[in-house]
């Protein structure tokens, strides 16, 4: 997969930027307001002409209409347009990789969908001006508010027959609102390491309450997302589980890989590299591939604030046969060890971010 650029910007915000994007109402919602907007326009009685003042009704009744789908399709458009760069940069990778999974998914592309807005929005534009200036034409109360109801019918019909791209938008929306997110606000740790090394049941093991397991559009995969916390201090942070890196070259990782990769980059998150030396992971997921992914992370990631984790400690493993990082923490979900030693790690790695940030709600 193509890697995800990343726009930074002062106005950008922080995370849980997806789930504040503007909520696309339903068709016959939108619809229905117009209908009532428009019926709570009344005649104007200072005009002396009932011809006069029918065909100004109808003419603001049909303006009332249209601006009340219009307005709202002004702002979605104007907001869809050009959300990623407004958004955190892990958002905004988040972003990226629902918008292309849905066109491999052959959804179409985000441009293509709000062309799609931008017609139904000119339509509706075009439709009423033909029914105002038809309604200022009229010569009759009648012809009026004939002309008034089957320019809301014509309209009414046209967004009906093209309902399926705000449904589709919708849908786009709900996929990047219900995307699980770190909060800036406390620190976190994620969990990297290759498939089935044990890093959602390590999640589970030092998570203080059962974890929840959100999900991302592009990916059937549920993700652990859990809260640690320390006798002494309460909670400390949040942890999550990634996918699963293969040791191949860069070029070739997936989008599950790119979020994992992203999580590291453009988060402060502590990395917590789980490594299974047992050999039960899997052909991809060997003790030798484990090592190479390690150093891979390890050279693209110099900087960041890392700690190894042997999973599955409870079980045999050759010791002597792959040169395994010697300040690695051992932890069996089995058995239940290791939890404390992890939890001062991460504690000792995050104290000086953990101490100023309470200490700015104070």
């Amino acid at each position: 997969a193509e890697p995800v650029s990343v726009a930074q910007g002062k106005d950008q915000l922080p995370t849980g930027g997806l789930r504040q994007l503007m909520h696309i109402p339903p068709v016959e919602e939108m619809l229905g307001r117009a209908k009532k907007a428009a019926a709570m326009i009344k005649l104007d009685e200072t005009l002396r002409s009932p011809k006069e003042r029918s065909r100004k009704l109808a003419n603001q009744r049909i303006h009332e209409f249209s601006k009340t789908l219009t307005k709202p399709l002004g702002e979605i458009i104007d907001t869809y347009s050009n959300f990623q760069h407004r958004l955190h940069p892990f958002e905004q990778v988040v972003a990226q990789l629902v918008i292309v999974s849905r066109e491999r998914n052959g959804e179409g592309t985000m441009v293509d969908l709000l062309k799609e807005v931008k017609l139904l929005r000119k339509l509706t534009s075009q439709y009423a001006n033909e029914g105002s200036h038809a309604a200022m034409k009229s010569l009759s109360i009648k012809e009026a508010d004939d002309i008034r109801s089957s320019t809301q019918q014509r309209i009414f019909q046209m967004w009906e027959d093209r309902e399926s791209c705000m449904k589709r938008l919708q849908k786009f929306v709900k996929d990047l609102r219900s995307v699980p997110v770190l909060d800036e606000r406390m620190p976190s740790a994620v969990l990297v390491g290759c498939p089935n090394v044990g890093k959602s049941s390590i999640v589970r093991l030092i998570s203080s309450g059962l974890p929840e397991v959100a999900n991302y559009p592009f990916t059937t995969r549920g993700m652990s997302m859990g809260h640690m916390s320390h006798d002494a201090y309460g909670a400390i942070c949040q942890i999550m589980d990634t996918p699963g890196l293969l040791a191949r070259d860069a070029s070739a990782h997936n989008v599950m890989e790119q979020l994992t990769l992203a999580a590291i980059e453009h988060t402060k998150a502590v990395v917590l590299f789980v490594l299974d030396p047992t050999g039960t992971a899997g052909p991809k997921s060997s003790v030798k591939n484990q090592l190479l992914v390690r150093a891979f992370l390890r050279e693209k990631f110099p900087d960041a604030r890392w700690i190894d984790v042997l999973s599955k400690s409870d079980m045999p493993f050759d010791k002597g046969e792959y040169h395994l990082p010697q300040d690695a923490i051992p932890v069996s979900c089995t058995v239940g060890t290791g939890k404390e030693e992890l939890t001062e790690k991460v504690l000792h790695a995050i104290h000086s971010e953990l101490f100023q940030m309470r200490n700015q709600k104070l």
